[in-house]
């Protein structure tokens, strides 16, 4: 993306910025956590 930004070509960095984030965008696991917070694995009793 950064030689497409140095030759100030905007439709391409668009397109391969849309890639990048699509490619984290699908790697993401965005399921509710089971299990004990951090807050109540840390808590003293």
């Amino acid at each position: 993306m950064l030689g497409a930004l140095e030759k100030r070509d905007a439709a391409l960095a668009a397109s391969l910025l849309v890639h990048h984030i699509d490619h984290i965008e699908a790697d993401l696991d965005l399921r509710p956590a089971s299990g004990l917070g951090l807050r109540e694995a840390v808590a003293s009793e």
